[in-house]
Formats: C-alpha cells, structure tokens, sequence
C-alpha cells in the first residue's frame, strides 16, 4: 500500500499517469493525509505530526496540493494543515499554480487562502507576484510579507502601489524590509498614539522588517532609528564619505555636546546585526572621540569570535580610550594559541585576514606593559604572511625605538630566524630599558590586580593549559603585577609558588632577583627550590654596570649544598651567571669533587659555570689592558681578545679615549663585570 501510494504521489507531481490507475478522487487519498481532517485539534496535531515523520511526506503533500479534487475533499481544517505542512517542506513544488488558483478564489475560506499565501512567503516566485498584489487588501499582513520575501523590482512596485495613506502597517513594515527606510519613521511615530493592542501589532511589524528584537516603546525604536541613520553614514559605499562621518561623529564625541551620539556607537560595536563597516566605523569613531567610557565594548569585541576586521579597530581603539582594566584581558587573548586571525595569517592559509596582535600588542605598551613585545617576537619568528610580518615589526619599532634587526619578512626561514635572534637578544635586555610604566593614576588598577589574582590562582589548576596560558598572560603584564607576582612566591599552593617563578623568569626581570632569594631561603618543597634557582640563573644577571645583587649571589651559592640533587644542579648552573670568579670558580670546583654530586648533569652545569667565571675573570684583566696609554699594548689585548672570540664592540685602539672608554664599558658589560671594579 505504501508504495502504491508514492508511486502515485510521483506521477501527480510530474503530470504522468500510472498504469491502470484513475485519476485521485476523495477516497484515495493518503491516510495520512485524510487524518488532517480530525474533529478536534488535538487528532490534527498528532496527524500532522505522523505526515511529519512520513519519508515520502513531500511527495505526499505536493499529490494533494496538486490534485484539486482531491484538496477540495478535505475539509477547510484539513486544507489549512496541509497548507502549514507544505510550510515547512523545502522539497514542495509544482504547486504554485494550485496556491495562486486557491489565493484568488474568492468563494475559498478565508483561512485557507491567508495560508496558501503563507506557503507563497516560503514557496513564492515572480510569478506569484499579480496573485499577492491582487489580495493585498484582504490579507495585507500575510501577502505583504511574502512579496517581501519574494522581492525584486515587481514586488516593490506592488507594494508601493498599495502604500498610499491609511495603507496598513504591514504594507508599509514590508517595504523597510526591502530596504526602504522611507516608511520607518511614520511606523515608530504611529507607537505614540495606538492602543496597547495595536502597538504589538505595530511593534511585532517592526522586529519583522529591521530584524531585531526591541519592546513596543517609541523611545527605544526613537533610539534605534538613530542608530540606524548612523550605522548607514559609517558604512556608505565611498570609503571616504565613511571616514569623513566616523570624523565627524569623534568631533562630538570630544566635545561633549550629545549624550546619544556615545551610547548610539557603543550599541552600534555592541550589536552583530549591524554590519561590519558600520560597526568598524564605531569603534574608529569611539577611538578617535577619546570615548573612554566604550572601553568595555570595545574590549568586548576584540575577542575571537568577532570579525577580524572589527577586532583590529576595537584593539586600536582601545590603545586611545583603555586602561589598565582592559591589560589582561588583551594579554589573554594576545597569547591564545587558538586565535582565528593568526591561524589565517599563516603563510600556507588562504582568504582575508587581519594583523589584530600587532593593535591589542600596541594598545598594552600604551598602558605600561612592555611584556607585550614577547608575542610580537613570537609573531615574527613564526610563518606568517608579509603583512603580518611588517604590521608586527612597525608596532615594535614604534613602540621601543629598536632597530629593524634585518628583518625582512619575505626573506628566507632561516634569515628571518636570524634577525629574530638578533631581536630577542637585543629583547633581554631591552625589557628593562624600554622606560614604559604604568601611570600612578590609571583608573584601571583595581580591576587589574583582582585579574592579575585570578590568573595567579590559574596557575594552581588541574588542567594544564590554563595553567600554560596564565603564565603568557602574566608575564605580558609582568611589570605592573610584579608586587602581586612577588607575593605569590610565598603562596600556600605549591604550584602557584613554582608557577610565579616560571613567569618571573619569563619576564626576565632583575627586580625579582632579591624576593627569589628571599623565597628561597624560606622555600621547604625542593621542586620549588629549583624553580626558583632556575629564575634567578635570568633575574639574577648582573645589571648594566656588571653588578650582583648580593643576596643573589649568597642565595645561590648556599644552594650549592641543597639536599635536592635538582637543586644543586641548577645553583651550579645559576652559579655561572650570578657568581664572582675568584670567589665562586673554586666552590664549583669543590662541588665537583663530592660524591653526592657525581652525576652527569651536575658535572656538565657546574663545568659550564666554572668555564664561564674563568674566562670574565681572566678577560676581565685583558679588558683592563685596553685602558693602556700605550697603543702598542691596547693594540695586542685587542687582539688576544679577538682570538678569545669576543665581541669588541666597535674597540679601536687608534681611536680617541671617549670612543674607547665605550666600548670598553659595552666590552665589560657583555662579560659580567662592573665598570668600577677591577679583578
């Protein structure tokens, strides 16, 4: 029976007839179909609901819509949920001619036709258009919605020609959703007057034709009228009638004269239903307006599900308006390793995409993070794009006043490995020197320290890649949360106490050397003792004169005779860094020689260490010889140095005593020893 009743299905929706078969009458139709004709709604429902779950319920629907006797031996119940089924199947056709036959019978039910017109909303064409025209009157809602669905040049025509004064609402709503504001403003004026019921007619008609979702009340669509005007200004074709509007709007913004204008851009940024150009051009206007108070919304629509292109305006925004409320969040998301906008500006990638890193990086250095020039070196050392690669190094270069390193962003790997070499070394000291703080007075510091303790709390959790991206995090915004980051040495979690360490190494930071040595003392778990050795082997590192923190240097060389084999390993290895050579060269010679320590890794650290003191020491002494008032003398230090392998730094013995005492100094610094000390 159920084959029987597809085949017959078929042959109606492509006209054919079946073997031996008479055309459908009244008492072939589906069951299925013949049980929409229920006595109460509740059998429809379930009628409807077993058409519903039918797999041939397309060819089905389309058989009885199509035979028009036997759709006109359901009853006008029956045809309405026919007509609602036909509704929600994409695979109808061959009907329309049927819909339009039944939308302009006259002598139909009133319900049937109103929802033969709602299938022609889902099914319509051009050719329904004279049909829907012809009822506009006698069902405006319904046929007013689906000539706006069909759209086209004849249905606007259609609809214009039935927008006359007293035209109903829908007519009019229908037109907006075609894109003609023109009837707009006359549908939210009519909100003022209406009944309660005519204003949710009149509202559910305007979430209908703009597409939103806004309560019945004059003063919200006022509001949105407004924004729509705008949002139409700050995405208008020519790019520099854009502008000139997004300028435009940042002058009133800095003068202060219109309380709408702010809150209008920030809805605009806020709302994904606006378009792009139109929200980009907010948050450009919000920037150059100085609007401090959007930073929320902007900081809001940097995140990774945003349009890249939207992300880069609010990031470069947020470097004019932000503070220091916003430094973490941008660090989080600076160092996502899941960021849409780097994985597309990879070099293998295709399609658009958008330098979004190198505007959050620039609106963090603006607020007194330095740490943000880590993941912009991160960024050139990976394989990138060139416009990622040059939007990433002008950040650097303005932000630091650094050189370019040689790097060339088309050049080869390996030549761009090199110059992010150069630039990472240049970096570890760089940090320091940069002269970026955070202001006393920036509004956003009690929203950063409670975020900077949040993410000192992720470095206790189980999960191992929260912990990884709260370390990047902090050690972007290390300067600042450096007193929060010192007291998280002393921290009752084990893991937050190494965790603080790591991040203090990564930041590279000379001003934690003293609170590393001071922890360590305290320090009882030998895994923590470790890391926080590990930290000072960089914290440690003598400053620009040459000079140790002394209770660096005690710090460590007590943690020589830790009874943590891990412990000692890196104090011999720190030792090399922070130690004094005629001092320290024997304490590693003699640690060499305990059995406790005859391991391979402790030899191997400790051997480096010693190699290291040695040759400051007895270079130092060469270095020394180069402040000869003889010439022949600098002349042959020079050279002894040379073979050694060291980098002179420019040193000319010929030249005059100014140019020589700088290199010399470069010289001294380079080998760990202080310009006012002589070994």
């Amino acid at each position: 029976m159920r084959r029987a009743v597809v085949s017959l299905a078929l042959a109606l929706i492509v006209g054919i007839g079946v073997p031996g078969a008479a055309p459908a009458r009244a008492e072939e139709l589906p069951p299925l179909v013949r049980a929409l004709d229920g006595d109460d709604d509740a059998s429809r429902v379930v009628a409807m609901e077993a058409l519903r779950s039918a797999d041939d319920r397309a060819a089905i629907i389309s058989a009885a819509l199509a035979d028009e006797v036997a759709f006109a031996s359901l009853t006008a119940r029956g045809q309405v949920a026919l007509l609602q089924l036909a509704i929600e199947e994409s695979d109808v056709g061959f009907v329309n001619s049927r819909l339009r036959k039944i939308v302009r019978d006259v002598a139909a039910d009133a319900d049937v036709r109103r929802a033969a017109v709602a299938v022609l909303e889902v099914h319509g064409g051009i050719a329904d258009v004279k049909a829907l025209r012809g009822v506009l009157p006698d069902y405006p809602e319904a046929a007013a919605k689906a000539l706006a669905s069909i759209g086209g040049r004849s249905a606007e025509t259609a609809l214009r020609a039935a927008a006359g004064e007293g035209a109903h609402p829908a007519i009019l709503a229908a037109l907006v959703r075609l894109g003609d504001d023109t009837p707009l403003r006359g549908l939210v004026a009519s909100l003022a007057s209406a009944d309660a019921a005519q204003r949710t007619e009149v509202g559910h008609l305007l979430n209908w034709a703009t597409e939103r979702d806004l309560p019945p009340e004059q003063a919200v669509w006022e509001a949105h009228l407004r924004r729509r005007s705008l949002a139409k200004q700050l995405a208008a074709e020519e790019i520099e009638t854009a502008q000139s509007a997004a300028q435009e709007l940042a002058a009133i913004l800095a003068s202060g004269t219109s309380a709408n204008v702010l809150s209008d851009l920030i809805a605009i940024v806020r709302d994904a239903r606006w378009s792009g150009e139109a929200r980009n051009g907010a948050a450009l206007a919000l920037g150059l307006g100085g609007a401090r108070e959007a930073k929320d919304a902007l900081l809001d629509a940097c995140r990774n599900q945003e349009e890249g292109a939207l992300r880069l305006y609010a990031a470069d925004a947020l470097a004019r308006v932000g503070d220091l409320s916003c430094a973490v969040t941008l660090a989080d998301r600076l160092v996502h390793d899941e960021d849409r906008d780097r994985i597309k500006a990879r070099r293998q990638s295709t399609g658009e995409y958008f330098p979004v890193d190198p505007a959050m990086a620039s609106a963090l250095l603006r607020y007194g993070c330095p740490g943000a020039v880590g993941p912009l070196l991160d960024v050139l050392a990976g394989s990138y794009r060139t416009r990622m690669g040059r939007d990433t190094l002008r950040t650097l270069r303005a932000a630091t006043g650094g050189p370019d390193f040689g790097y060339e962003p088309d050049s080869t790997q390996l030549q761009r490995d090199e110059a992010v070499a150069r630039a990472r070394a240049w970096w570890f000291d760089g940090r320091e020197a940069m002269g970026l703080v955070a202001a006393a007075d920036d509004p956003g510091w009690p929203v950063f320290r409670e975020q900077v303790a949040a993410r000192i709390e992720l470095l206790g959790a189980f999960k191992f890649l929260h912990q990884l991206r709260a370390k990047k995090a902090l050690i972007v915004v290390a300067e600042p949360a450096l007193p929060q980051l010192l007291a998280a040495l002393q921290a009752d979690d084990l893991h937050i106490r190494m965790g603080a360490a790591e991040v203090l190494r990564g930041a590279t930071l000379r001003a934690a050397g003293p609170a590393l040595a001071a922890s360590l003392a305290d320090e009882s778990n030998a895994a923590a003792r470790s890391k926080f050795v590990w930290a000072l082997e960089v914290c440690g590192r003598p400053d620009a004169a040459g000079a140790v923190p002394a209770a660096v240097r005690d710090a460590v060389r007590t943690a020589l005779d830790d009874a943590s084999i891990d412990v000692r390993i890196a104090a011999a290895r720190t030792l090399g860094v922070v130690g004094e050579g005629t001092l320290d060269t024997p304490l590693l010679l003699a640690a060499r020689g305990r059995p406790e320590n005859a391991v391979t890794a402790f030899r191997a650290a400790s051997a480096a260490s010693a190699m290291a003191l040695v040759r400051r020491a007895v270079m130092a002494d060469l270095v020394w010889e180069l402040r000869s008032n003889d010439v022949a003398r600098r002349a042959e230090a020079a050279a002894a140095l040379r073979r050694a392998g060291l980098d002179m730094h420019g040193y000319d013995p010929d030249a005059t005593e100014e140019a020589r005492g700088a290199s010399i100094a470069a010289i001294l610094r380079a080998i760990g020893v202080s310009a006012g000390e002589r070994r």
